[in-house]
């Protein structure tokens, strides 16, 4: 019988290369990411948080070239780069410090540069062989470099400039940088410096439901224990997220892949729960949608610490909400020695620990507590302040607001919107959320002036709190009103703004485009996807949109091969009528050129 630790699901927590035998569901990308690590000197990997990026990394990828390339390349440790306090020094850049701390902790490196040091141990390694091997390095959570802040903006381009000269000089290094999507934009501002390196990027995207399958009954096997068919199905199906995109002004629902979070919270909690060795739908979490998942996950987590402390419930739900989470609704590492009134029960935190809703990080000599993930901060606010129920949360109002939005029923997303705004106190995030989604509801209705008064006021509210990228998020908005009301300079200059904001985002992409289409500015259009296109070559609707703006501009085989690869990447596309008037016409015109 396989035995773990614990139990044979990580949770709320990322796999480590401990566990491997636990790993299952990523052979295809595991496969893929290999090649092109070691056919690229630079490999950008990314995707959006939660998706699991350090799993497939640590669990999967090392582990695999460990088996088939023992021989034939060497592999340093994952690194990491967020930097602890600057050294008594502050002579050498705080984020090389720690790379080179977490890739080589048993090497005296200080004082040396990054080229020097990896020569050497390369050197070393190829000692005895009749040709230079590989040297596979990898830095996980590189959005780490762009937190910092304007303090940190000398030291992140100078350590940009470091790692750019290191894997020119230094022959058969392969360097792959794992970065969040939501961060994608600040690594395409600094990417001038590393554009002369041959480099690839890959996105990993959720699991398939037949993966998730697999990621759910592999661990189990030699534990005696099984689900039931239809408890997997359950499982699979509260795994999954509805997500929503906005173009030309209307919402487009699709229903993603199954969310590898919310599966390996959905798996841990299961078998916590199991009375048998069958795994059955009573045993799963109650709740029908990720949202109420990880709360109840979270609940169950701070039910078990406060009765670990004999404290109340929402004691611990309290210390959680205030003390690691920022007013605009961020995580905040916190030192240990100042929890609040240092006297939170040993116990408490050990369960917290243990079951990974925060974690402990040491830099410098100095202990660190932070809440896990960011997608754990709103289940806290949520779960928080329990003795004001049956009375509905501001937040959870919104969260309602924004389900109904999803889902078209325009009255119950502007209701709760509005119960949000009147019960949210001094919650000044509640309130810039709770007036961008009334602005998003007018506009649906069509009615415009209430729309944009809502926005601007959102707008004000988020610029108080100092959050750009929500900023952005409400200008997108803005953008898209003023361009269905034919104020074509004013949807120019938000969505110019937005994307800024947001660089990586494809519906404010394609919406900054058609904007300048509508001001006859059609060469800057096709010019804004290009760029657009260059990071995210797999966009079936960008594509779509450059061909749409190259047949006006007669460029007929380009246009044709934009369509081609969009309907490559997305079938659906062929069905779109002004996609297809578009294709007959750089057809004929094209075969008109050839003769």
């Amino acid at each position: 019988m396989t035995t773990y630790p614990t139990d044979p699901y990580v949770g709320l927590r990322a796999y480590t290369e401990f566990d491997r035998d636990r790993f299952h569901g990523r052979s295809r990308e595991i496969g893929e990411v290999v090649d092109l690590w070691l056919g690229s000197q630079l490999l950008v990997l990314f995707g959006s948080s939660g998706v699991g990026k350090s799993s497939l990394l640590n669990a999967g990828v090392l582990p695999a070239l460990s088996v088939d390339y023992a021989d034939t390349a060497a592999v340093l440790p994952v690194g990491r780069i967020a930097p602890g306090p600057p050294s008594a020094t502050n002579l050498s850049n705080p984020y090389l410090e720690t790379l080179l701390s977490t890739w080589f902790p048993d090497v005296e490196w200080v004082g040396q540069p990054l080229d020097v040091v990896l020569n050497q141990y390369v050197q070393q390694f190829d000692v005895g062989k009749a040709e230079r091997r590989p040297l596979l390095c990898a830095i996980d959570q590189f959005e780490d470099l762009f937190t910092g802040g304007s303090r940190s903006r000398h030291h992140r381009e100078d350590f940009i400039e470091l790692l750019a000269e290191a894997l020119e000089e230094v022959a058969g290094v392969h360097l792959l940088v794992s970065i969040g999507t939501e961060q994608i934009g600040d690594l395409m501002a600094v990417e001038d410096v590393l554009d002369a390196l041959p480099h690839r990027r890959y996105r990993l995207l959720s699991l398939t439901p037949e993966d998730a399958i697999e990621a759910a009954t592999r661990p189990l096997v030699g534990t005696g224990i099984e689900f039931a068919p239809d408890a997997l199905t359950v499982l699979v199906e509260r795994a999954k997220v509805a997500t929503s995109t906005v173009l030309r002004g209307e919402i487009e629902n699709r229903e993603e892949p199954v969310d590898p979070m919310l599966l390996q919270v959905c798996c841990a909690a299961a078998w916590a729960r199991r009375h048998a060795d069958v795994i059955r739908v009573t045993d799963l979490l109650p709740e029908v949608d990720g949202h109420h998942v990880l709360r109840a996950y979270c609940a169950e987590i701070v039910a078990a610490a406060a009765d670990a402390g004999d404290v109340p419930e929402g004691w611990v739900w309290e210390i959680l909400s205030r003390t690691f989470i920022t007013e605009i609704g961020t995580r905040r590492p916190v030192p240990v020695d100042e929890l609040p009134d240092s006297d939170v029960p040993t116990a408490v935190v050990e369960v917290l620990l243990r079951r990974s809703l925060i974690t402990s990080v040491a830099e410098d000599g100095q202990r660190w507590y932070e809440i896990t993930h960011d997608r754990l901060v709103e289940p806290i606010r949520l779960g928080g302040r329990p003795w004001l129920r049956p009375s509905r949360l501001p937040a959870e109002l919104l969260w309602e607001a924004e389900q109904a939005l999803k889902a078209g029923d325009l009255p119950t997303a502007e209701r709760r919107a509005a119960e949000a705004v009147d019960t949210s106190g001094d919650d000044s995030l509640v309130r810039a959320e709770g007036a961008f989604l009334r602005g998003v509801v007018a506009f649906r209705i069509g009615h415009h002036l209430e729309a944009e008064t809502h926005l601007v006021l959102a707008v004000q509210q988020f610029s108080a709190l100092g959050d750009p990228m929500s900023i952005g998020r409400v200008q997108a908005e803005l953008g898209r009103l003023y361009l269905a009301t034919d104020r074509v300079t004013q949807a120019i200059e938000e969505l110019q703004a937005a994307s800024q904001a947001n660089p990586g985002d494809a519906a404010i992409t394609i919406n900054l485009a058609r904007a300048l289409r509508s001001a006859g500015e059609r060469r800057a259009s096709a010019a804004v996807l290009s760029a657009y296109l260059s990071a995210y070559r797999g966009e079936a609707s960008a594509l779509v949109e450059r061909g749409l703006i190259l047949v006006e501009l007669h460029e007929y085989r380009s246009a044709l091969a934009d369509f081609a690869d969009a309907i490559r990447f997305d079938p659906a596309a062929a069905a779109r009528a002004d996609v297809a008037d578009a294709l007959g016409v750089a057809r004929r015109r094209a075969e008109g050129e050839s003769l």
